[in-house]
């Protein structure tokens, strides 16, 4: 008999706060909540965030508390979107000179140059008329994005000794996921063989902040030294890597596939599929990305793929000196100029269901299959594809027992994509309206949160 994997546990960190508890769940619906739940998600969130476990009497800091949560605009602890530094390209007429100390002298002086007076340690170097980069700043066109809550430091709960942000987050979910389960990992261990423990999880592309990539690529433009751990903590598959020498201390499967936003649907699916084939009895999926980076930002952003200062002031009819809403940058299946940029950290324990009945674990669902398809043939990489239909309609018949079981017509919700481009608002609801016309749903109810939590 199939295997049936079962979720035993869930844990993460997003722009709504803690995954575990259903905290940031909460988050995202407080206008619905009572007065003691309301009171109860402030106060954890302001745990997180280190301002105290009871803080829901004081106003100002409940208040504090809703506005640096969701999307929102870009906080100073992440960068100065008013300020992001770069070189300009420009031209000499004359020489100048500059002061260099024994570590930033050049190999081999650049053409032009010449050594001129010294001055202690310090040397000057007298460069001919020509190009020169000049350090400046500019203001971002993009100035939100969905954070994590502002003050929650990941780093303070391990000796992060300097890891990418991503990682921090990383490891901080997988802690918060194994809280939510109840369960002890060496506990587990004693009912597992080392091989049947699997690990999939991963960051799409990469980690490109100072301590990773990022740091890496532009250290030699900034005079910098490129450090010895910044090209190996910037691997995609370091969460994975990271899970296994932090927390689990595993000896079996570890990996990620790689699939820009579908990277944690690629690695859900080698999941489950390990478990019903009987290869894996624990399976643990996860995913971690930080893009809030002036660098990435911009490349979403020359693709046109980010919503823009301007382009929300026309939506709203806003004048060019108004200020936009930054709530509401993301608006999936409405009228939108881009998506906004997430950052988030989710990770859920799977485990074969008779693992799971004889430990006792919580039991919060169940993923009995995983549906994911290539677009085939096509004349642009970003457009849709055939592969979007097949993927939700298998999705969709999965859930179905019996040809005329109506369960999925007034039981089921979708969660979807829906990353506030007006390319996605169009494909996407082909997609949903093809597949519902096909299994004869007439109303179908849809939600899509990255309007409160940005694409992650």
């Amino acid at each position: 008999m199939t295997a049936l994997p079962l979720i035993v546990g869930f844990g993460g960190i997003n722009a709504a706060g803690r995954s575990s508890d259903h905290q940031a769940f909460r988050r995202l619906i407080m206008d619905t909540l009572t007065p003691s739940e309301t009171a109860r998600t402030v106060n954890q969130i302001g745990a997180l965030i280190g301002l105290g476990p009871d803080i829901s009497m004081n106003e100002a800091q409940a208040q504090h508390v809703l506005e640096n949560t969701l999307i929102r605009r870009i906080h100073p602890d992440w960068f100065n979107p008013d300020a992001v530094p770069l070189n300009r390209l420009g031209h000499t007429k004359e020489t100048s000179s500059i002061w260099l100390g024994p570590l930033q002298i050049p190999n081999a002086l650049p053409v032009g140059w010449s050594v001129g007076r010294k001055e202690g340690r310090l040397t000057e170097y007298v460069i001919e008329p020509g190009d020169l980069l000049k350090p400046c700043t500019r203001r971002l066109s993009v100035q939100a994005a969905g954070m994590a809550p502002t003050g929650f430091r990941p780093d303070m709960f391990y000796p992060s000794r300097n890891h990418p942000r991503t990682l921090q987050l990383a490891l901080f979910a997988l802690s918060d996921c194994w809280l939510s389960s109840g369960l002890q990992w060496h506990h587990i261990k004693h009912h597992i063989a080392p091989n049947q423990v699997a690990v999939f999880a991963g960051s799409s592309i990469g980690q490109m902040d100072e301590s990773g990539f990022g740091g890496m690529l532009k250290s030699a433009l900034l005079g910098k030294r490129t450090t010895s751990k910044q090209l190996p903590l910037g691997y995609p598959q370091m969460p994975a890597d990271f899970s296994n020498a932090y927390v689990l201390g595993s000896l079996g499967r570890s990996g990620a596939s790689m699939g820009a936003c579908a990277s944690f649907l690629y690695n859900l699916h080698n999941a489950v599929d390990g478990i019903q084939e009987g290869r894996y009895k624990v399976a643990i999926v996860g995913g971690a990305d930080c893009p809030i980076t002036p660098e990435v930002i911009e490349g979403f952003r020359a693709m046109g793929a980010l919503a823009e200062d301007q382009g929300l002031r026309e939506l709203d009819g806003l004048g060019d000196t108004d200020t936009p809403n930054y709530r509401r940058t993301s608006r999936p299946f409405g009228l939108n100029c881009g998506f906004t940029m997430g950052e988030s950290s989710q990770y859920g324990i799977l485990m074969d269901d008779q693992l799971a009945l004889e430990l006792g674990a919580t039991i919060y669902g169940s993923v009995p299959t995983v549906a994911s398809h290539a677009d085939g043939g096509k004349r642009s990489i970003s457009a849709p594809g055939a592969g979007n239909y097949l993927t939700l309609a298998q999705a969709a018949a999965s859930s179905l027992t019996t040809p005329d079981d109506d369960v999925l017509a007034h039981e089921t919700l979708v969660q979807a994509h829906g990353t506030s481009t007006p390319q996605n608002r169009v494909t996407e609801s082909d997609v949903l309206s093809r597949v519902a016309q096909t299994f004869g749903i007439d109303q179908w109810m849809v939600s899509a949160v990255k309007s409160q939590l940005g694409h992650s």
